[in-house]
């Protein structure tokens, strides 16, 4: 069943530490950045280093960091993909399946996927904050 299935995987202890290996790897251009700071740099260079460094470095502490950066990510490429595709009148000249395919039809099929997007891109981010502020409150 899926609750014996979630508890497996839960009780696998080197689970958390795929996770946090995936962190590590995204905090590097932070971690990067926070070195750049220690270099002898200009002071403002100097202190836009340490910043970005150390909001860098936080945006992945915060719980589900890297998967809104990751959902960020995706929605933008999937954005930019639907948008280039919607631009050519080319795809005007794609031939579907017959049936329910037909029917939708391809631009209404891009128009649909952009919506599901455009609320990934904004569900990440706002989940994100309401657990921030849950976690605040107690």
């Amino acid at each position: 069943s899926f609750q014996h299935l979630l508890q497996v995987i839960l009780s696998l202890p080197a689970m958390i530490h795929v996770f946090n290996g995936c962190k590590e790897v995204c905090a590097l251009p932070g971690k990067a950045c926070a070195a750049c700071s220690e270099c002898d740099l200009c002071e403002p260079c100097k202190s836009c280093c340490q910043e970005l460094g150390e909001q860098f470095t936080d945006f992945f502490n915060r719980p589900l960091g890297l998967y809104v950066a990751g959902a960020v990510l995706m929605s933008i490429a999937e954005l930019s993909y639907i948008l280039a595709a919607l631009v050519q009148d080319s795809f005007k000249d794609c031939v579907l399946p017959e049936g329910m395919a037909q029917q939708v039809g391809m631009g209404h099929w891009l128009k649909v996927q952009m919506g599901c997007a455009w609320l990934n891109l904004i569900f990440a981010p706002y989940i994100q904050y309401q657990l921030m502020q849950k976690l605040q409150e107690h």
